[in-house]
């Protein structure tokens, strides 16, 4: 994670030289002794900087820190599509450096509903347009959502017969084609 190291030093002699050790590694020179960035790892961090007079008195000052970067987030289930039923599954992807410790969604922007575990689970839509959302918190209380729209349709297509269609009606047909190939013949009797 890219850090800002800002820092300031004095001498009544003049500074020769300023430089940076993270977290025990190679030193890193600091040009004109002048603050910089860094990239910090995910987690603990140690950095000590160092400064040089012009009569070669060293001094040095260090600090630790924690460095976490946000939880990560995907929903899988349900899709930006059209359903059927109204029974849904949730299924997400979180993911964290240092650790994921809450889990919970919103449907239609109602209550959160918290899932033990983190565990996927399912949920019951509403018809017509839902939306769902998402969200995790790490350990150290950062979070990440994300949120898919569906749609849910369970309502069949209606049928109305219109003129000249019978509807719930007798008809008789005084007709009747027929279509033989016998050589004998047919027998109305």
């Amino acid at each position: 994670t890219n850090r800002t190291l800002n820092f300031r030093a004095g001498d009544s002699n003049s500074l020769s030289q300023c430089w940076y050790s993270l977290n025990n590694g190679a030193n890193t020179t600091l040009v004109n002794c002048a603050n910089a960035t860094f990239n910090s790892v995910s987690g603990f961090n140690h950095l000590r900087v160092y400064v040089n007079d012009s009569v070669n008195n060293t001094n040095n000052s260090q600090v630790n820190f924690t460095a976490d970067v946000a939880p990560t987030m995907l929903i899988d289930q349900p899709t930006n599509t059209t359903f059927a039923t109204a029974n849904r599954t949730l299924n997400f992807r979180a993911g964290d450096d240092i650790g994921v410790s809450q889990c919970r969604y919103s449907l239609n922007q109602g209550a959160n509903t918290s899932l033990a575990s983190c565990a996927n689970t399912t949920f019951l839509a509403s018809e017509g347009f839902n939306h769902l959302r998402v969200y995790v918190n790490d350990t150290t209380n950062q979070t990440a959502n994300a949120n898919v729209n569906f749609t849910l349709d369970t309502i069949k297509p209606a049928i109305t017969f219109v003129t000249p269609t019978p509807n719930n009606e007798t008809i008789t047909i005084n007709w009747a084609y027929i279509n033989s190939l016998s050589k004998r013949g047919i027998n109305w009797s």
